[in-house]
């Protein structure tokens, strides 16, 4: 069945405090790293890299949330659809629902990378972005745009597992995606001296 996964908390069956805390802890915990990931970026900057590099990284912080609550609204909408569809036991229609969701992802995601790469400066001018740092604005948020694909994947990715009842996988892909975004960041800003890139 579909909540034997030893990951999948079963919402529907038994006394439910318990298996609520368990449920949300995660989930708390992968919502506050993701926000970190943004941060991460500025604190690297701001200790290592010339300040204009810090002030268009912190620039860009309205559009990448915007982006982010984006998709985490739509990846919602297939939260509740493999939620219901587990709830009732249709195996079928959750793997159709998987199935189309995951295209979605993946096919939205390259084409919001692509529009995204055409309107990140026009979209940072309209935000009235200083011109001495909207160029490595704009260099920030094309690098951004270009990883789009796998952020949306990943949103759409956790909500099936959480509609499952499953909290902690993505709690744990988000710990190993802020561990090397640190490292990363750490390297490419101390080592190869990329600054913004």
């Amino acid at each position: 069945m579909i909540s034997e996964c030893k990951y999948n908390i079963d919402m529907a069956h038994g006394p439910l405090f318990g298996k609520i805390i368990l449920f949300a802890l995660p989930l708390i915990i992968t919502n506050i790293m993701q926000l970190m990931f943004h941060a991460a970026d500025l604190i690297v900057l701001g200790q290592f890299a010339d300040p204009k590099a810090m002030a268009a990284v912190g620039a860009t912080n309205g559009l990448t949330t915007f982006i982010l609550n984006l998709f985490a609204g739509l990846s919602t909408a297939v939260n509740v659809l493999v939620a219901r569809y587990s709830g009732a036991r249709d195996r079928r229609n959750i793997a159709r629902t998987v199935h189309t969701s995951m295209s979605v992802a993946f096919y939205g995601g390259v084409c919001m990378a692509l529009i995204g790469l055409l309107i990140s400066r026009p979209m940072l001018k309209l935000m009235a972005t200083p011109e001495q740092v909207l160029d490595k604005a704009c260099l920030y948020m094309w690098i951004y745009c270009i990883g789009m694909p796998f952020v949306i994947i990943y949103s759409f990715g956790a909500s099936i597992l959480r509609a499952l009842g499953d909290t902690r996988r993505p709690l744990f892909f988000m710990i190993f995606a802020g561990l090397t975004n640190v490292l990363l960041n750490l390297f490419f800003v101390l080592v190869c001296r990329w600054d913004v890139a």
